[in-house]
């Protein structure tokens, strides 16, 4: 008898890839008005933060994204992959394959340095634009699309399954490769939270200073921090390029969108007929 197999994470990895994608472009076209108004709001509001936050709305968003990222600490008790102790790297697309079997633990530390650092850097250059008291503030928005970047990542980890680069080789010890971990390569958390920073600050910086270089200058070296960041992950064989891609757009979309919620708050308000009566509700995007 031959068993029925469930269809390859790669191909499913592949399908989530594209949708992402087409997020970020529907992202950016959708949000790129929001930056163009940032002088307008920052010469009326100078002397305050970049956003006003509602406990009863930021304090459930970080709370429930903080549960999904909680839940990666759970990963020890999943099942190792499917094709452990060793996959067939032949299943793998072109783009991916590169990688196939690297094994590097060294890069792994490398990344996780790469990224405590550019958190630190960045969050110190808000602190020093934004002062001690409204920093903190804007921080919460920040931490909102970090949050939030590694709560959907933390999704598609125990959703996919898909092997990490390392499960397709020898080069990593055999209880890592058994491990349950070994089946969350996409998408890469680590690239997320980089982007998602980055792009968040940059966007805070930018309200608080329009006409300044500073958040063009953080825009760049920030994001070649965060490169850094997806490329050790690649050299250190837990991702595969597929994953970092998939991560940045998840992050720089979120870098994005958060901000831009909190700029423009939703408001749902009865939509009365002629006669007075509610006949359904309207959304109204004034963020």
């Amino acid at each position: 008898m031959h068993s029925r197999r469930s269809p390859r994470p790669t191909t499913r990895a592949k399908a989530a890839l594209a949708a992402l994608t087409s997020l970020a472009a529907l992202a950016a076209c959708t949000l790129a008005p929001s930056i163009s108004r940032a002088e307008e709001r920052a010469e009326a509001h100078a002397d305050e933060p970049a956003y006003a936050l509602h406990a009863e709305i930021d304090a459930p968003v970080l709370a429930v994204g903080a549960v999904f990222q909680l839940s990666w600490l759970m990963r020890g008790q999943l099942a190792a992959p499917y094709c452990a102790p060793q996959c067939d790297r032949s299943k793998l697309d072109a783009l991916d394959r590169g990688v196939a079997g690297t094994y590097r633990a060294g890069w792994n530390t490398a990344s996780d340095v790469g990224i405590a650092t550019l958190l630190v850097t960045e969050l110190g250059v808000l602190a020093g634009v934004d002062g001690v008291g409204h920093g903190l503030n804007d921080v919460v928005v920040v931490a909102e699309a970090v949050v939030w970047a590694n709560a959907l990542g933390t999704v598609a980890n125990y959703s996919l399954r898909r092997p990490r680069p390392f499960a397709y080789g020898d080069a990593a010890p055999l209880e890592l490769r058994t491990d349950g971990n070994a089946g969350m390569s996409f998408f890469s958390g680590h690239t997320a939270t980089a982007f998602a920073a980055t792009t968040a600050i940059f966007v805070t910086l930018h309200k608080l200073q329009p006409k300044s270089a500073l958040p063009w200058v953080v825009l760049a070296v920030g994001g070649l921090g965060s490169a850094f960041v997806g490329t050790s992950r690649m050299l250190a064989g837990y991702h595969f390029p597929t994953d970092v891609l998939a991560g940045a757009t998840v992050g720089v979309s979120l870098g994005f969108l958060v901000p831009a919620l909190h700029a423009s708050p939703v408001t749902v308000a009865p939509l009365p007929d002629a006669a007075g009566r509610t006949s359904g509700v309207s959304v109204l995007t004034r963020f």
